[in-house]
């Protein structure tokens, strides 16, 4: 899986007065991460900036470095994203190739722990509310020392539920 899945909002009539609160809720995601190959997007659709094939890192090493991602921090948005830059998404000036300058933004991950590891890539279940989806490649891998793209997302909740821990 290379497309983003899962739960996707909608508001109709009335209520897309509230659409723009749902993009700051708290999100839940399951990613998961192929090693040996870094993308201009994060994903792996992208363009490869960095391959090494046959890379791999211990279980033990992705855990901790999944563990130092919760909390909150700032985070710079990918170049490929739908932020705006003088009224224009920043995906439309990447793919145009040009540079996109983007401030970093708060982050907050509650929750980021190993599901599954194989040789050639991982799963992780995550909570954020800020960016995080395929930036969590650029990053985990800079922490891993190792490339990575997200090779499949899915989004699982958007907001708090009853079931949501705090």
């Amino acid at each position: 899986m290379t497309d983003g899945t899962g739960v996707l909002p909608v508001c109709v009539g009335a209520a897309t007065k509230i659409a723009g609160y749902l993009t700051e809720e708290e999100k839940e995601y399951e990613a998961e991460f192929a090693f040996g190959v870094a993308t201009d997007t994060g994903d792996v659709t992208g363009k490869p900036v960095e391959e090494r094939p046959g890379a791999t890192v211990p279980e033990g090493a992705v855990a901790e470095a999944l563990a130092a991602l919760v909390g909150t921090f700032d985070q710079v948005p990918p170049a490929y994203s739908a932020v705006k830059v003088g009224g224009v998404r920043s995906y439309t000036l990447a793919r145009k190739g040009m540079e996109v300058p983007l401030a970093a933004r708060p982050v907050t991950v509650r929750e980021a722990r190993l599901l599954s590891i194989g040789p050639d890539r991982f799963g992780v279940p995550f909570r954020v509310e800020g960016l995080l989806r395929p930036v969590a490649a650029r990053d985990l891998g800079a922490r891993l020392g190792v490339p990575l793209a997200v090779s499949g997302l899915r989004r699982t909740r958007v907001g708090r539920s009853v079931w949501s821990r705090p």
